[in-house]
Parts: structure tokens; sequence; C-alpha cells
């Protein structure tokens, strides 16, 4: 995507354990920097919108229910959002 914009850009799934990463969480801060990099990137491609979502439970591999709760690098966009 580098260079590239578009009108109306989406981001799903933007929940903690989803992005970032589980993984990059557990690991030591160069993964969790690498992923609110990847976010900036995907935020300024948008040229006029953009909407960001993410699910308030998740339906787990083995069919239980786990609520979920917003990525935590959204924490700072709070006063922005609807």
């Amino acid at each position: 995507m580098k260079g590239q914009e578009f009108d109306i850009v989406f981001l799903i799934g933007m929940d903690d354990g989803t992005f970032p990463d589980y993984r990059a969480v557990q690991k030591n801060g160069v993964d969790l920097k690498q992923e609110k990099n990847n976010l900036y990137v995907a935020f300024t491609r948008a040229k006029r919108f953009l909407y960001v979502t993410y699910p308030m439970q998740k339906t787990m591999p083995w069919g239980a229910l786990k609520g979920r709760t917003k990525s935590r690098f959204l924490e700072v966009f709070d006063d922005y959002c609807l």
C-alpha cells in the first residue's frame, strides 16, 4: 500500500489481541512499535473518510464467546469517535 491513497478506508477488527496482535504484546516493545507503525500507515491511506470498527465480542475457535475491548492504540482517539 506504500504511496497509495483511497477516498474511503475501512479498518475492521481493531480490538486488543487482534490489533495489536497478542504475540506482539507478549514480546518486547519492538514488535509493538511495528504494529503501531502499521496502524499509522493504514490511517494515512484515507483521503476523506476513515472507518474503524472493533467487535464487542468474538466467537473463539472452540465456540465460546469472549468479550473484546478496543485496541489500546485507539485510546487517543476517544474524543473523536462517535
